[in-house]
Order: C-alpha cells, then sequence, then structure tokens
C-alpha cells in the first residue's frame, strides 16, 4: 500500500492526514509535541472553520466536550468611535483540546507518533522520499511515497523543499484569565497596537481569552503592549493573568509561487504562509487546505505519481485564498480602523 507522511498534528495537518487515509491511503502521522500540547492562539473558530470540522467527522457534542462556547456576535471597539456590531457566528475552543480531538479522530485509521522531532525530508525520485527523524533520543528514518508539511509556523522544512511561499510574518500575544468571561468576541483597535489590534474573547469555564496581534511583523515589546492592554480593560487583573505566550504567523502575501513538489510534496496551513493578512484568522485555511492537501497526495500516489493533481493544489490554493481575502464591506472597515 502507498504511504504518506504527515509531518505536523495540528489542524491543517490532521485535516491532511484523515482525508488522505479516507482516501484509502496508508499515513503517518508525525507530531513533535506531546497529546494535549497548547498553542499561542485566540481560539476563535469562525463558522467556516467550523463547517470543515463537521466535514472531518467532529460533531457539536465533540465541540461541548472541548469546553467550547458559541459566539454569535464580533464587536469592533475603534479608539475614537463607538463600538460597531456584526453578526457572525462560530465556537470558540481551546487550541489545546480541539487539536487533541482532531488527533484523537485521525488515529483510528492513521498511525500518530508523538514527541518525534522532523530533521529533514529528502527526495530520491518522483514518489520517493525519506522522512528523518529523532524521537526518544534515536535517529529513524521512515519511507514514504509522498509528503505533507503542516509544520505552522516552523517554516524550516517547507522552505528547504521551495513551498512555503513568500508570506508577511506576524506577532501575537495571548494570555488567558480567569472572572471577566463575556458572551461574543470583541476586537479593540487603536494606537496601543501598532496597525494591529487587541481581543477578548470567552474560553468558556469563566475564562477569557486575551490577545494582542501586529500585523507589521514581530514587535520585541509586545507583552509589555498585552498588560498595558490588560490593565486598560482590567485594571486589577495582571496578578491573575495566566503565562502570555507568544507566536509569529506567516500571512497570505498574494504571491503565487507554488506549495508543491513535482516529486510529490506539498505544503499546507500556516507553514504554505497563508492566514489572513488583514485579521490573522488561519484556522479556516489551516483545515481548507489540509483537506485539500490529504486529497492531493493520496491522488498523486494513486495515480502513480502524476505531478498534475500536486500543480492543481497550487492553482486551488491561490484561487482560494485570493477570493477569501477580496474586499468586503466590513474588510474595508477593519482596514480603514487599522490604518488610523
Amino acid at each position: 500500500m502507498s504511504r504518506i507522511v504527515v509531518v505536523g498534528g495540528g489542524p491543517a495537518g490532521s485535516a491532511a492526514a484523515l482525508t488522505a487515509a479516507r482516501a484509502g491511503v496508508e499515513v503517518l502521522l508525525l507530531e513533535s509535541g506531546r497529546p494535549n500540547r497548547d498553542k499561542p492562539c485566540g481560539d476563535g473558530f469562525l463558522q467556516s472553520a467550523i463547517d470543515h470540522l463537521f466535514t472531518l467527522g467532529l460533531t457539536e457534542a465533540d465541540l461541548i466536550a472541548c469546553g467550547g462556547k458559541r459566539f454569535s456576535e464580533l464587536s469592533f471597539i475603534p479608539a475614537a468611535s463607538q463600538p460597531v456590531r456584526h453578526a457572525a457566528e462560530g465556537w470558540v475552543l481551546r487550541r489545546a483540546s480541539i487539536d487533541q480531538a482532531l488527533r484523537d479522530l485521525a488515529s483510528s485509521n492513521t498511525q500518530v507518533v508523538y514527541d518525534c522531532r522532523v530533521l529533514n525530508v529528502r527526495v530520491k525520485r518522483a514518489g520517493s522520499w525519506s522522512v528523518e527523524m529523532s524521537r526518544a533520543g534515536t535517529f529513524v528514518r521512515a519511507p514514504a511515497d509522498a509528503v505533507v508539511i503542516a509544520t505552522g509556523a516552523s517554516r524550516r522544512l517547507a522552505e528547504s523543499l521551495g513551498i512555503g511561499g513568500n508570506p508577511i510574518r506576524a506577532a501575537s500575544v495571548t494570555a488567558y484569565l480567569e472572572g471577566f468571561e463575556a458572551d461574543n468576541l470583541r476586537f479593540h483597535l487603536g494606537p496601543l497596537y501598532s496597525r494591529g489590534y487587541g481581543w477578548a474573547f470567552p474560553a468558556g469555564s469563566g475564562f477569557m481569552n486575551y490577545g494582542i496581534c501586529s500585523l507589521r511583523g514581530p514587535h520585541q515589546r509586545l507583552s509589555d503592549s498585552l498588560r498595558q492592554f490588560l490593565h486598560t480593560l482590567i485594571p486589577a487583573s495582571i496578578s491573575t493573568a495566566r503565562s502570555i505566550r507568544g507566536g509569529v504567523g506567516p500571512l497570505w502575501s498574494g504571491d503565487l509561487l507554488p506549495r508543491h513538489h513535482p516529486a510529490g510534496a506539498v505544503s499546507c496551513g500556516d507553514t504554505a504562509g497563508v492566514a489572513d493578512p488583514l485579521t490573522g484568522e488561519g484556522l479556516t485555511i489551516a483545515l481548507a487546505s489540509g483537506i485539500a492537501a490529504g486529497a492531493a497526495v493520496a491522488r498523486f500516489v494513486q495515480e502513480r505519481f502524476t505531478s498534475l493533481t500536486l500543480e492543481g493544489y497550487t492553482a486551488w490554493l491561490s484561487a482560494f485564498c485570493s477570493a477569501r481575502y477580496s474586499a468586503t464591506p466590513v474588510r474595508s472597515m477593519f482596514e480603514g480602523w487599522l490604518s488610523d
């Protein structure tokens, strides 16, 4: 049986593994962390992302079991004007819980290996790859007919294969606070955020997820900005804040560079640099691109290593992002606030 190796067990990687396995291909899913690993994220899943979760096989009961909380409205709070409310449905889901739920779902027909650091991915010829990894101090090589690179913001492997794109780099920090839970998602805009925004999202169980996103790239003092943001909203909150977490996100720059290697590799999710360049939201495209990547590599190995299906994946990804991130009244309004 043909074998696909998926590197990275986040939403994009799990979606790719699930899709490829359901197409009848043997799949090995490699996750660098341990089970229930948390990630810095706002935890907000728009309905478009929820629809992909349902397509993959999760249910509303699963979302509730993950501590999920529904929202039906976004509130935009510019510095010098009244709040603007916008109807939008979705859920806030803790990444540690929902990522694990996806990996658990994938494990029903996929071999999932945790605490595994992939060192290199080498191509021999079309349909013949070697994935080099370290696990428990032991060096291992795994053969593969095709590879999906879904390593999130860590893009070294994708860049070494020329399939990482040319993204805009953004930065964010986030923290959980207890006892201030609200019903809907709030975006705070103003000079504090340096072409970015602060957020306050209900995280369930009496917690809020507070964060700052800087769309201009890594910000050395972003943690200080988050503390100032928290102090502005909740003056007595700083001592109760859970540990501040941070990360860098690759955003869609509009480039048309390939996200595939003709010998049988594709990138998806943050690794492909395709998150929303205006808001930083990346969960919808992570799941959508993971599903498409899994389908593409499954067809690649089943059709005797023709690269046409991989070329089709790159074309689809470019078209999807261009359409999704095109101007709308709400996006134009948000862009105007960010530019003030």
